[in-house]
């Protein structure tokens, strides 16, 4: 089934679908838009991108300072892909440190002259020098587009076990970054390359590199942000832990197709309860 956008999948399938938006931040209506990102259905977020001549500098003349102070007082969760920009990001982080800043592909780019030349080493050390700050987390998408081998991608694996080694499972989520290089790796191939493949990872490792650490991170380190409507609320009041504690079973009814599937992905992000939706 085709949407016509991310948004559109995640207003039908909000228990399967969200999405991080994008935001020109050089649009002067941007700063006016923000303070409202999450009230749209599905979005949990901004997605940035500084990996060209264009967008780069703006990490460094000024152009997107506004944004990152505005960002925190939100409690916004912004995905980040700067490769090679450590230090501007490290000054960033420190000056908020409430900021939920998570960097995409392990901070490599296939752009990049250096990255062309096999400097993975070199790259990847960028990305670990961020790991000191909490509030920074890492997605561990990409992988097979960086590796020079076929599945299971061997020359890739140990750069990864270096950023989830800094990072920790809580800060490291898997990603698929499918649309890139569709040629490089089906999708299963994607997924099993963390789940069978790097023997380093315990199956509670698996677990949170693979959805739960990032569910954690974007939906429940806003403590601020308001719930986008009454049913949430409603679906809040219902006894889940008094039936989780007593071992009881329970059959929900609802009217709604929409309602339902908000309480499937309520009791996921809550009480980590995968529900059938009859």
């Amino acid at each position: 089934m085709l949407f016509r956008s991310g948004l559109e999948a995640a207003r039908r399938y909000p228990a399967r679908f969200a999405v991080m938006g994008r935001m020109n931040l050089r649009d002067p209506q941007a700063p006016a838009l923000l303070p409202a990102w999450r009230q749209q259905s599905g979005m949990l977020g901004v997605r940035l991108i500084f990996n060209s001549a264009a967008t780069a500098p703006m990490l460094s003349d000024g152009s997107a300072d506004w944004f990152w102070p505005a960002a925190e007082k939100a409690g916004l969760p912004v995905m980040c892909h700067a490769p090679e920009l450590a230090p501007q990001l490290a000054r960033i982080v420190e000056r908020h440190p409430q900021l939920i800043l998570i960097l995409d592909n392990m901070g490599l780019s296939q752009s990049l002259q250096s990255a062309k030349g096999g400097n993975t080493v070199d790259l990847i050390a960028h990305t670990l020098s961020l790991a000191k700050f909490p509030n920074v987390s890492v997605k561990l998408s990409s992988v097979a587009n960086h590796s020079h081998e076929d599945y299971p991608y061997r020359d890739i694996n140990v750069h990864v076990r270096r950023v989830f080694d800094a990072f920790g499972p809580q800060r490291c989520h898997w990603g698929s970054d499918m649309t890139r290089a569709l040629a490089r790796a089906t999708y299963r191939q994607r997924v099993t390359h963390f789940t069978e493949a790097l023997d380093f990872l315990s199956e509670d490792d698996k677990d949170l590199v693979m959805g739960r650490s990032l569910l954690e991170w974007l939906r429940t380190r806003d403590a601020g942000a308001e719930a986008p409507d009454a049913r949430i609320a409603q679906l809040a009041a219902l006894p889940v832990t008094d039936f989780v504690d007593a071992g009881e079973r329970a059959l929900v009814f609802t009217q709604f197709t929409e309602m339902g599937t908000l309480l499937q992905s309520h009791l996921l992000e809550k009480f980590h309860l995968r529900v059938p939706f009859l």
